[in-house]
């Protein structure tokens, strides 16, 4: 038997899930979460993509994370986010560094 990494890319290959960019993979992730049961407003307006982060907080934390390794690279980003006002007023002595 197949391992579950395998068999879930058989399953998005068969229901055209593929798509990763935009809105199909925007699509494609809410289908992923409506076939996964996340189809009930218990979290968020039975939004399923809402529904499953609320449920799964490592979801967050990984998308959390994504952010946090991006944003170098980002400067709307940054700028949205008011990073660098931030550093200024939290750091006021240091130089703010580029990781």
């Amino acid at each position: 038997m197949q391992g579950y990494d395998v068999l879930f890319e058989d399953y998005k290959n068969e229901n055209g899930l593929t798509h990763t960019e935009g809105v199909p993979g925007v699509r494609a992730l809410e289908q992923i979460a409506r076939d996964m049961g996340y189809t009930k407003g218990e979290f968020l307006n039975a939004n399923p993509i809402l529904n499953m982060l609320a449920d799964n907080p490592s979801m967050i934390e990984a998308i959390q994370e994504y952010i946090y390794q991006a944003v170098v690279y980002y400067e709307e980003w940054q700028e949205a986010l008011n990073l660098d006002s931030y550093a200024e007023e939290m750091y006021e002595d240091e130089t703010l560094v580029e990781a």
